[in-house]
């Protein structure tokens, strides 16, 4: 494990739970013993001469955590490493390949590594790459946060982002070799995150599906021919159940389907007193996409047809500038609102601030 967390107790919690752990650590308040704290010099000769340098501690008596090792090494600075499942400390002979100017070549070089850095190099290398995708797409980077449990909560969120991603890879790799007909392209990291995000916000209201074209795949296998839909509530059936209707709403073609596809639910009172409109007050954020150029506001027609009336209805016309300008639809109650009647259809109350910043 890296050094991020590492300690004595938490090293005699996995002990415990059988597990053996091996790490870096930090020297303070990690139980790392005094007596083989090595301090970084500054002087460059001085830390020179100090490479190499090793002290090792083993806590005997203990019945919770028996044989941890606490092991330092200066190397261009001091390790500190804590063990339960290293045995020994020693030095090993390791070789690598190195340029010789006088052979011209590259030739083996022996060289001494301290065993517990060893197993250290070796066996991190998951735990790297795990860490590594974990940062590639974190949702605190530009965060800081003053409560020490909330960067716990959002590093356990990126683990189990990262588990389910390799989860998906081994299993893709599985179907893979089954030759399964109609496999979709191979998802990246930050394309599974992505939909598994669109998941978690639109649990029952979205769909992510993936469409093949077989040609394009035939013809290139590194080609994607897949695009996301956003499935929208329909209108509703006899039985009063949402129709729902995928359309690809991330292209303006598909935008354009949608409004040719499914008309617009007129507002009248019978609409609005009826079940046509359930959705209208029930606090979530709609979304909506530009209606077209020649639509209107029917929030404002409603308003001018049945609220507005003698001498007002004169005035109330001649401010309805607004009623084709910015025009948009709403994908759930399926209807034509300006940017001023968008809040006030949907029941949001601006003058009442305590509900409008919750």
């Amino acid at each position: 494990m890296d050094n991020l967390f590492n300690s004595e107790k938490l090293f005699t919690a996995l002990h415990i739970a059988e597990s053996l752990a091996h790490g870096v650590a930090r020297t303070s308040g990690r139980g790392v013993p005094p007596s083989i704290i090595q301090r970084e010099e500054k002087n460059r000769d001085r830390a020179e001469k100090l490479r190499g340098t090793t002290m090792a501690a083993k806590l005997h008596n203990s019945d919770v955590c028996p044989n941890l090792f606490a092991v330092s090494v200066y190397d261009t600075k001091p390790v500190h490493i804590l063990s339960t499942a290293a045995h020994c400390v020693e030095w090993i002979v390791k070789e690598k390949k190195v340029w010789s100017d006088q052979l011209k070549k590259k030739a083996l070089m022996k060289y001494l590594r301290l065993n517990v850095i060893d197993d250290y190099n070796n066996n991190m290398n998951s735990t790297d790459i795990a860490d590594q995708l974990r940062g590639s797409y974190r949702p605190d980077r530009w965060m800081r946060q003053r409560k020490w449990w909330w960067a716990f909560f959002i590093w356990a969120i990126g683990v189990a982002g990262v588990n389910a991603y390799k989860i998906y890879e081994v299993m893709y790799d599985e179907e893979e070799a089954k030759k399964t007909p109609g496999l979709p392209p191979r998802w990246t990291h930050a394309r599974f995150l992505e939909e598994l995000v669109y998941d978690f916000i639109f649990p029952g209201r979205s769909k992510n599906t993936v469409r093949i074209d077989a040609e394009s795949v035939s013809n290139s296998a590194t080609e994607e021919a897949s695009i996301r839909s956003f499935s929208v509530l329909g209108q509703q059936d006899s039985n009063g159940e949402d129709n729902e209707g995928v359309y690809d709403l991330t292209s303006s073609i598909g935008r354009e389907e949608y409004l040719r596809a499914v008309p617009t639910v007129r507002i009248t009172r019978r609409s609005l007193e009826g079940g046509q409109f359930r959705h209208r007050l029930d606090g979530t954020r709609h979304n909506w996409i530009p209606a077209k150029t020649t639509d209107h506001c029917q929030w404002c027609y409603y308003h001018l047809m049945n609220v507005v009336s003698g001498e007002d209805r004169r005035h109330f016309t001649a401010s309805l500038r607004q009623n084709r300008s910015r025009v948009q639809r709403c994908l759930v109650c399926h209807v034509n609102l300006c940017p001023q009647c968008e809040n006030s259809f949907h029941g949001s109350d601006l003058s009442a601030r305590d509900g409008v910043v919750g």
